[in-house]
């Protein structure tokens, strides 16, 4: 991602799918939402060597600020992982001398929904000095081999965004937890709560601790595919905070946990929480 601060928001942004050992060619487009400025398309033409990625991104095709970038990155757990960063920019129509880039660094999960291959995940935008210049989350969708290099980008984009917008809105969307806020999840007029917490990506040795309210639930579980679920009582007058502390990373990087709760049968949200060792993440359940 290029993201242009001070006068002009830009976004450009990387992606990628790993085939086997071969070297290949992809190409991706998709949404990025970069928190407080606002959601972009971009292109991704990549070239793919056994487990080492390299090509450019293209940010805001055909327009004033359209802008290529180099990027670097691999893929993890037989490509069901990616991790990237943005190196440099290639050329960019923008003459605006005081332009400053945030180049993306991110990890992202390879998912099938609807019959669509997405790539989603969150991501941090770092200036050339290495701070922290944007943050946000990622989905994007496999280009179709078939769709010619003079279709329209924009037209594309828009089919694309609504796709990923009613993947969005079913249930079985993830949404990421903030490290840094109390995240409320709304129970309607429920007094007891069915919470799953298991590992939906790479099975990496991630341990949590579980507490609600002040009582410990669970004190040192390693996370698994099957995962656990526990059942909490929302009652007045207290605070009603689940709270998971990541206890270690995991082979693999962070520690993630996926979490599903179940506000009725037919109503399943579903959280996913990548934090670092010894963070506390708060989960509120409101009536």
């Amino acid at each position: 991602m290029i993201l242009k601060i001070k006068i002009t928001t830009l976004l450009t942004f990387l992606v990628l799918f790993a085939f086997g050992q071969s070297s290949s060619v992809l190409k991706y487009v998709g949404i990025i939402k970069v928190k407080n400025s606002g959601s972009y398309f971009y292109q991704v033409n990549l070239e793919v060597k056994g487990n080492k990625i390299s090509g450019v991104t293209i940010t805001n095709t055909g327009n004033k600020n359209e802008t290529t970038a180099a990027l670097f990155g691999e893929t993890k757990n037989n490509g069901k992982k990616i991790s990237f960063r943005e190196t440099k920019i290639i050329r960019t129509a923008i003459k605006d001398k005081q332009t400053a880039f945030c180049f993306v660094n991110a990890e992202l999960v390879l998912r099938t929904k609807f019959n669509v291959e997405v790539l989603e995940g969150t991501f941090v935008g770092k200036d050339e000095k290495g701070n922290i210049c944007a943050e946000g989350t990622i989905q994007l969708a496999r280009k179709n081999f078939i769709v010619a290099d003079s279709v329209d980008m924009s037209k594309l984009a828009k089919k694309l965004s609504d796709t990923l917008q009613k993947i969005q809105s079913d249930n079985s969307y993830v949404k990421p937890l903030s490290v840094n806020e109390v995240n409320k999840v709304f129970c309607g007029n429920n007094k007891k709560i069915l919470v799953k917490f298991y590992d939906g990506n790479v099975i990496d040795g991630d341990r949590i601790e579980i507490s609600y309210n002040g009582q410990v639930y669970r004190e040192n579980y390693t996370l698994t595919e099957k995962g656990i679920y526990i059942e909490f009582n929302i009652e007045k007058g207290k605070e009603n905070i689940i709270k998971v502390k990541t206890l270690n990373t995991g082979e693999t990087g962070l520690n993630t946990v996926n979490i599903e709760i179940h506000i009725s049968d037919k109503n399943i949200e579903s959280y996913v929480l990548e934090a670092e060792a010894q963070k506390d993440i708060k989960i509120q359940l409101v009536n």
